[in-house]
C-alpha cells in the first residue's frame, strides 16, 4: 500500500520525503540524508518552475510536525531550506513566502529546541533576501515583519511572553540568545534599512534592553570584551594568513574562561548575561558601521525614540572607556560609541539627526525632559573628541540659539505656546507609547 501511494506522489514530493531519515532514539542531532538532499537540489535547481511547490508542500509538512511534535522532521526540514537557499539565492523570491510560513509554524510552536534550529535557516534567508521584493509585496512585508517580530520578542527582556516567573535562568538566557541570534541576521542584511525603518522599530529595543540602561557599568564591561574580541580575531587572521599549515587547530578554540570553571552557579550567569549583552552589542554595531547613510539617520531616530520614551532617571555620572576624558551616563555612553563605529564621513549625520529632533520638538512643559536628553547628547558629541567632517557648526548654533529663545517665552505650567514653523513636520518622539509603536516615523523633512 505504501508503495502505490508513492507512485501516486509527485515526483517533488518523493525527493523530499527521502530525505527524512529513519528515527533513530540515540540520535541527538536529526540531519538530512546527503544523497537524496543533494538530488533534491540539483532537481530544484534545473526546474524552477518546481521551486514553488517544493516549498509549499514544505510549509504543509512542518505545519503537521509541528502539530504533531516531530520535532526530527522540523529540524530536517529546516536544514533543507537552508540548502536550497544557498544553492538557489537568486530565485529565493519565488519560494521566499513558504519559507517565512515555515519558519512562522516554528515559531508558534513555542518549543525552545526548533527555534534555536531556525536561528541558520533564517541567517541565510536574510543574507539573501531580495530588497526589491521587501519594497513591492505586501503579503511578503507582513509575512516578513511577523517573523521578525516574533524573533524580537524572545530577545526582549522583560517584554517577552516565555520569560514567566518560573522559569529558571539559564532557559531564560537561551530564549534570549536564540532572539537575538536572530537580530543580529537582521541587522546584517542590506534590507535592514530598505522599509523606512519598520524593522529597526521593531528590533531595536529589543537590542538596547539587553545592554542594561539600568546598570551603566555593564556597558562598559561588554565594550572591553568585544574590543578584545576583535584584537583576538585580527591576531588569529593574521597567524592564518602566515601559514596554515604551522598554526595549530587548538589555538582557533577559546579558552574556557575562569568563572565558567569556578563551579559558582551565579558566575556562569553573569557570564552569560555577559555573551547575551555582547550578541546585543554587535547587533547594533552592525547597523552603523556600513556606508548607507538613510540606515545611520534611522538607526539614530529609533535611538533618541528609546531614550526619550524611556526617559531614563539618570543614576549619576558614572566612569566609562571614554576618548574625551568626561563622565556620562548610559545614554551618553551608547550614542558615543555608535558614532565611532559610523564612518568618519558619515557622522555628522547622527549630531544633524539630533538637532533636527529636538528644534521640531513641541515646547510644552512635560516635554522638557525628553529635550534635555537630546541637549545632552548633543554637548557630549560636541565636546567629544569624535571627528565628523561636513558637520555645519553655525546651523548647529543657530538651531540651539533658536531653540533657547522659544523655551524663554515658555510661560509655565499649562502654557500653551505654538510651534514655530520649522516645528509643523516634526519628528514626533513625544506621543505615548500606544502612538510611537503605531505612527510611521518621519526621518527627512
Amino acid at each position: 500500500m505504501h508503495a502505490v501511494r508513492q507512485s501516486c506522489r509527485p515526483k517533488h514530493q518523493v525527493l523530499i520525503l527521502k530525505c527524512y531519515p529513519r528515527f533513530q532514539k540515540s540520535v541527538a542531532e536529526v540531519k538530512p540524508n546527503p544523497s537524496e538532499l543533494s538530488y533534491l537540489l540539483y532537481y530544484a535547481s534545473t526546474r524552477r518552475s518546481k521551486l514553488q511547490k517544493v516549498g509549499s508542500f514544505l510549509e504543509k509538512k512542518t505545519a503537521n510536525d509541528v502539530t504533531k511534535s516531530r520535532v526530527g522532521n522540523v529540524q530536517v526540514t529546516l536544514q533543507i531550506l537552508k540548502a536550497l537557499i544557498e544553492k538557489l539565492p537568486r530565485d529565493l523570491p519565488l519560494y521566499a513566502h513558504y519559507v517565512l510560513r515555515t519558519l512562522s509554524h516554528v515559531l508558534k510552536s513555542k518549543d525552545l529546541t526548533i527555534i534555536e534550529d531556525s536561528i541558520p535557516t533564517f541567517g541565510a534567508f536574510c543574507q539573501h533576501h531580495d530588497v526589491a521584493t521587501l519594497a513591492a509585496d505586501q503579503e511578503h512585508i507582513e509575512n516578513y515583519e511577523n517573523v521578525v517580530r516574533i524573533y524580537a520578542g524572545l530577545a526582549e527582556q522583560q517584554a517577552s511572553p516565555h520569560l514567566k516567573s518560573g522559569m529558571s535562568a539559564p532557559t531564560a538566557i537561551r530564549w534570549k540568545t536564540a532572539g537575538l541570534s536572530a537580530v543580529k541576521s537582521i541587522t546584517a542584511s542590506d534590507a535592514v534599512g530598505a522599509d523606512g525603518g519598520r524593522q529597526m522599530r521593531i528590533i531595536m529595543p529589543a537590542i538596547l534592553q539587553n545592554l542594561r540602561p539600568d546598570d551603566p557599568a555593564h556597558l562598559l564591561v561588554l565594550q572591553q570584551r568585544i574590543q578584545a574580541t576583535e584584537i583576538m580575531d585580527k591576531e588569529l587572521a593574521l597567524k592564518r594568513r602566515i601559514s596554515n599549515a604551522t598554526v595549530k587547530t587548538v589555538e582557533a578554540e577559546s579558552e574556557p574562561s575562569s568563572a565558567a570553571l569556578s563551579g559558582s552557579t551565579d558566575d556562569a550567569d553573569r557570564l552569560a548575561e555577559e555573551e547575551v549583552g555582547l550578541l546585543a552589542l554587535k547587533s547594533l554595531k552592525q547597523i552603523f558601521i556600513g556606508t548607507n547613510r538613510a540606515q545611520v539617520r534611522i538607526g539614530t531616530a529609533e535611538l533618541l525614540r528609546f531614550f526619550c520614551g524611556k526617559v531614563p532617571e539618570h543614576p549619576g555620572p558614572t566612569k566609562r572607556n571614554s576618548r574625551s576624558g568626561n563622565d556620562g551616563d548610559w545614554t551618553t555612553a551608547v550614542m558615543e560609541m555608535v558614532t565611532r563605529w559610523t564612518p568618519v564621513s558619515d557622522r555628522f549625520i547622527i549630531l544633524v539627526t539630533i538637532m533636527e529632533t529636538l528644534v521640531r520638538s513641541p515646547i510644552a512643559e512635560e516635554n522638557l525632559d525628553q529635550q534635555l536628553i537630546l541637549v545632552t547628547l548633543v554637548g557630549w558629541l560636541l565636546k567629544s573628541t569624535i571627528n565628523m567632517i561636513g558637520l555645519s557648526v553655525m546651523d548647529v548654533l543657530l538651531g540651539l540659539i533658536q531653540h533657547i529663545l522659544l523655551l524663554l517665552q515658555l510661560g509655565g505650567k499649562g502654557s500653551n505656546l505654538l510651534p514655530h514653523h520649522q516645528q509643523t513636520d516634526a519628528i514626533d518622539l513625544f506621543q505615548d507609547t500606544k502612538d510611537l509603536m503605531s505612527s510611521p516615523l518621519s526621518t527627512g523633512r
